[in-house]
């Protein structure tokens, strides 16, 4: 089964593409300030991101239906146990609006 690791940082987005545990594709791509000035918070990339991962992929010869899972790392979620986690609507109601995240983690 292939694949598609997906780490999003602040400046780049690094991709990867392994069967098994053989990596046999990676990518870094770097984001500009310019580029990331249209979206005022971290959701609002989404599409924009999204989109440079299909192009990267799909230039080096896969397709999105190529892959039997996706992973990855992010932390706009509450805080959770370490281990893997099927993405749910909580999450991604969370993911788009981090007010909750603001006000009782960081102040």
């Amino acid at each position: 089964m292939k694949i598609l690791i997906i780490n999003p940082g602040g400046t780049s987005t690094k991709i990867a593409v392994f069967e098994d545990d053989q990596e046999l594709f990676k990518a870094s791509i770097d984001h500009t300030a310019e580029e990331l000035k249209p979206y005022p918070h971290v959701f609002d990339e989404f599409e924009y991101r999204k989109n440079l991962i299909v192009k990267t992929v799909e230039e080096a010869g896969y397709s999105i239906s190529d892959f039997g899972c996706v992973a990855g790392r992010g932390g706009l979620c509450r805080p959770v146990e370490g281990g893997t986690y099927a993405v749910n609507d909580r999450m991604i109601e969370d993911f788009r609006n981090i007010e909750w995240n603001r006000k009782k983690i960081f102040l």
